[in-house]
């Protein structure tokens, strides 16, 4: 099985998605390859706009305090732990 490092939470990851910093929606083409919880975190703390407008860097993401209280969080949990999300309403 092939593991990656994600270049936000910095932890091996079984698996990955592709994320566009700036979504597709809003124009974005440039995409890298994140963890699934990272990837699900983003979009479940942040919309499209705020994606497009503030967070469109991995710098960005990071310096963001509830990102970075996620990140902290995750990094604790086993490698094949993906958190389960609430839907948003």
């Amino acid at each position: 099985m092939v593991m990656f490092i994600c270049p936000l939470c910095q932890r091996s990851a079984l698996y990955s998605n592709e994320h566009h910093f700036v979504p597709k929606a809003k124009g974005g083409k440039e995409k890298t390859e994140i963890c699934i919880p990272c990837h699900n975190t983003i979009h479940d703390l942040f919309d499209n706009n705020q994606l497009r407008d503030v967070f469109n860097t991995p710098e960005a993401l990071l310096a963001n305090e509830r990102f970075q209280k996620y990140v902290k969080w995750i990094q604790k949990k086993p490698v094949e732990y993906v958190p389960c999300f609430k839907a948003k309403k």
